[in-house]
Parts: structure tokens; sequence; C-alpha cells
């Protein structure tokens, strides 16, 4: 079975919409007018972020460590078409990505609210400790519909990027006691390890919580054998399997 999260129906769709469930409201709840959020040029995330900035009446804008891609087509023309502006942070072989990061954000954020706009600012994929919201509620969902088609001993697979989505999902798993096993595929390396990534991240969500669970490494099923190096590197292996998916089920991955 596949869970199909990339047919939701806002902005093209996609999983981030769970996240951006939460983080949209806590925005409003905190008076922001100016959403502004980070990615790559053509991210999935920022798309999603932008459209229900727009379905909401706030303004958004989107931080890209990324060189232009050469015209404004998929992602990238539809932030435009929601009104959202692109900043494009060409690497300038000095700083890291993350230097590059936060000297935009301070920069854009800085531009923005002395236009008067009240910024809020949501990290990459959505993933934070409010973020993990949506997929702890997902598993719940995952959770019912397993039970009522009978299905035993399940796995849920998830890929692993900003790890929101995985990190929802495995501790709701943990905290509900739900009978799901959690395996996270890595599609990105992971400076840390992605292990070492996931025991951080479940700290902060621990203490921002205050939650008794406590989750320990082998616990965490997380496997990077397969992120070739680089997110979104389109290898042969990777090729392949969009096209059987395309072919087999009519699934564009």
């Amino acid at each position: 079975y596949i869970k199909r999260d990339d047919l939701t129906n806002i902005g093209m769709g996609g999983n981030k919409l769970r996240k951006l469930e939460y983080l949209i409201y806590d925005a409003k709840e905190n008076g922001a007018t100016m959403i502004i959020t980070v990615g790559g040029a053509q991210t999935n995330h920022g798309r999603l972020t932008a459209a229900v900035a727009a379905k909401f009446g706030l303004k958004a804008a989107i931080i890209a460590v990324d060189s232009y891609p050469g015209e404004i087509s998929a992602n990238l023309l539809l932030d435009g078409i929601m009104n959202c502006p692109v900043y494009l942070i060409d690497p300038d072989g000095v700083h890291t990505e993350d230097q590059l990061f936060e000297i935009a954000v301070n920069k854009v954020t800085k531009e923005w609210e002395e236009k008067g706009e009240k910024t809020y600012f949501i990290p990459m994929g959505g993933s934070n400790e409010l973020g993990i919201l949506g997929y702890y509620d997902c598993a719940l969902e995952i959770s019912k519909q397993i039970n009522d088609l009978g299905i035993e001993n399940p796995r849920l697979i998830s890929t692993v990027g900003s790890m929101g989505t995985y990190m929802g999902l495995q501790v709701a798993a943990k905290n509900e006691k739900l009978p799901l096993r959690v395996t996270g595929i890595g599609i990105s390396p992971k400076k840390q390890g992605i292990v070492n990534m996931a025991t951080e991240y479940y700290g902060r969500i621990k203490e921002f919580f205050q939650l008794d669970l406590d989750i320990s490494e082998e616990e965490f099923y997380l496997i990077s054998d397969y992120d070739f190096g680089a997110y979104n590197n389109p290898v042969k292996e990777v090729r392949e399997t969009l096209y059987y998916m395309g072919k087999r089920e009519a699934i564009i991955l």
C-alpha cells in the first residue's frame, strides 16, 4: 500500500501540508503577516508554504542556496503565480551552506520587517518540534486504516530528508504504542550521520513536549545506503525506479 499524501488538495499537493497545518496556525496565532522558509531552488516545501500562505492571507518568501536553474519553470513558476518571491543565493566557495542560509535569512527578515511585516520562520521541510505533529496525526490515521484492513505485522516505510515526516511517525508509533514498525530511508547525506541526527532531533522534541518517552538509537531503524551522495542525484538507479513506477502503476515519484 502507498499512502498518497502527494494527492493532497492545496498547491498541487505534497506531504508538507500536514506539517504546515500546525506551523501556519502557530504563525497566525503569533500575529505573523509574512512567512519565510528555506530550501532548494525547486523546493516542494517552499511551493506548499507559498500556497498555504496565499490561502490564509499571508505573504511568503523562499530562500534557496542554489544557482538559477536556467528558466522559470516547475516550482519556481508556481511560486511566482502564488506571489511568492524566491531569493537565490549562489554558493560562494567561502561560506558553508548553513552559513549562507543564516546570512540570507537575517537579511530577508530585516528587509520585510522594515516594510512593516511581522515575520515567522519555518525551517527546511517544516521539520521542527511543532512540524512533526502533522505526521503524528498521520500515524494514528494509518494505524486505524491498517486495523480496518486487517493487515498483520505492518512495516511503515518513509523517506528521510529533513526528518520531520519520519520523526512524527516514529514518535507516534512509540508514544501511542501503535502496531507499527517505522523504517526511514535517507534521501540525502547527513553530516552527523542519520541515527545521530534522529537522536538529537528527538531530544529536542522530548524537551519541547515534556515527554516521558525514551527512544534509543537502536529503535531508530534508519538506512542511509541509498542517497547516492547527494539529494536529487539523478543516477541510473533513480531513473530506472522513476520509469518503473510510472510504467507499472502510473505513479510519478
